[in-house]
């Protein structure tokens, strides 16, 4: 059964990329703004800060089916009891409209 799907699944995505139209048709950006909270012990702190993203549009994997790979950064810190804490994330998704 899980050889027959895998070949199911090859054959769909050989299909879909024989039809596919992908090229670069352009690039964009976004800003936007996250908040972070965590238990620091006895207490609840947050921390907040924005985002940075940039995604490209690679044109069509398949028929009404667009490709759009994007890259977002985040990063912000805090002093807390004498200490300082950094909270950060880099992320390369994979998006599909």
């Amino acid at each position: 059964m899980k050889r027959l799907l895998v070949v199911v699944v090859i054959m769909l995505a050989v299909t879909a990329v024989s039809s596919a139209q992908l090229a670069f048709r352009g690039i964009g950006g976004a800003i936007g703004f996250v908040s972070v909270s965590f238990n620091g012990g006895s207490s609840t702190e947050s921390m907040s800060g924005f985002l940075i993203a940039a995604h490209a549009d690679l044109g069509e994997f398949a028929k009404d089916f667009v490709f759009y790979p994007d890259v977002e950064y985040f990063s912000t810190s805090k002093s807390i009891g004498g200490g300082t804490w950094k909270v950060s994330d880099f992320a390369i998704n994979a998006n599909a409209h």
